[in-house]
């Protein structure tokens, strides 16, 4: 997991110029991925996108008007880094002890704070969207 930046008012430039710090920092990796899903926020823009199909990566954008997409998406990607996260720390103390049962243990036992941090982490930003004021 990359966290490029963080600010209140994302452009498509500020998006654009993390792209590049993206693929500057991953060096000859970046060259590895294939495609790369996105959603149609108005902040992914042609430089944006610019950026990824100069190094040979398609862009696949969801479908129009498509929320549950955009959550099924959302969740798998979460899945996806839960379990790739539990499986190294699993994979590094079976390597360490060669225990099965000590492995699971000390990967459950390593990564749940990180794990219970990221899911307070998602409900206070869900929450924040849920309490935010509505223009009017």
């Amino acid at each position: 997991m990359h966290i490029l930046g963080v600010t209140a008012h994302p452009t498509g430039t500020w998006t654009a110029q993390l792209a590049r710090n993206l693929l500057m920092g991953l060096g000859e990796q970046a060259g590895q991925f294939k495609f790369l899903i996105r959603d149609r926020d108005s902040k992914f823009t042609a430089g944006f996108d610019g950026v990824f199909s100069g190094n040979g990566t398609r862009m696949i954008k969801t479908p129009v008007r498509s929320p549950r997409a955009n959550s099924y998406a959302e969740r798998f990607v979460g899945t996806l880094m839960r379990e790739v996260f539990l499986l190294s720390r699993v994979h590094e103390a079976w390597i360490q002890t060669g225990d099965a049962h000590r492995a699971v243990a000390g990967g459950i036992g390593a990564t749940a704070r990180v794990i219970t941090t990221a899911a307070a982490i998602m409900v206070t930003v869900f929450a924040s969207f849920v309490c935010r004021a509505i223009p009017r």
